[in-house]
């Protein structure tokens, strides 16, 4: 189930790709964690490999809880 969260600077998602949980921000895919858990938290921290976003001082929850569900995974 890819998740959502509308930051400030932009929309940033959680999404499968493959076997692998990958990051997208402003039209850049970076990480590939193995848990949707583990991908959050790495966006929360700004350790995503995109250099705009983790250079980005925005906060973002760390808790898949605080995100949305994306699409028909609803």
């Amino acid at each position: 189930m890819p998740y959502e969260y509308p930051a400030q600077a932009g929309t940033v998602r959680i999404v499968m790709r493959k076997r692998y949980w990958v990051f997208e921000f402003s039209g850049a895919h970076c990480g590939h964690w193995r848990t949707a858990d583990e991908a959050a938290a790495s966006v929360a921290r700004h350790r995503t490999g995109s250099a705009k976003w983790d250079r980005e001082p925005e906060e973002v929850p760390d808790d898949l809880l605080d995100w949305r569900p994306l699409g028909e995974s609803i």
